[in-house]
């Protein structure tokens, strides 16, 4: 990955606080720290998807909510029987 192109997005975060700033009506009560919070979270949010194997992992939760919604139908086709019985797909 070009380095270039990351020091470029990070001026434009910080472009685009600054243009916040100075539109602001009253400077002095900017929440800075929930300002670097969300910036934080941004960046956490890239490297969870951007670095970690997350197709893996999606995949993974995919099979095991699957099954769970293979219990919850079996399970209601016990207690309701064909009352609920699948009829549009």
């Amino acid at each position: 990955m070009n380095p270039l192109l990351n020091l470029i997005s990070l001026l434009g975060i910080i472009g685009l606080c600054f243009i916040a700033w100075l539109g602001s009506e009253n400077r002095r009560v900017i929440p800075w720290n929930v300002i670097i919070w969300g910036i934080g979270l941004q960046l956490a949010i890239g490297l969870f998807v951007f670095v970690l194997p997350t197709r893996e992992l999606i995949a993974g939760l995919n099979t095991v909510l699957n099954a769970l919604l293979d219990a919850a139908d079996a399970g209601a086709q016990f207690l309701f029987g064909n009352v609920l019985a699948r009829n549009f797909a």
